[in-house]
């Protein structure tokens, strides 16, 4: 892979084929930027978005 496509791909999210899931990823896209004070919430947020995804399976 080149690098300006490593780059691209660094840029977005994951994606797992799951569209639930791929939500979840995206919202965390920003993290990095955001304070670090913010992402244990953010974090927790999501880890219980994908724990209810996991229930519904």
């Amino acid at each position: 892979m080149s690098e300006l496509r490593a780059e691209a791909a660094a840029d977005q999210p994951p994606q797992t084929g799951d569209a639930r899931v791929d939500a979840v990823l995206a919202e965390l896209g920003d993290l990095a930027t955001t304070p670090l004070a913010e992402h244990p919430a953010r974090l927790a947020e999501a880890q219980q978005a994908l724990h209810r995804i996991l229930d519904e399976a």
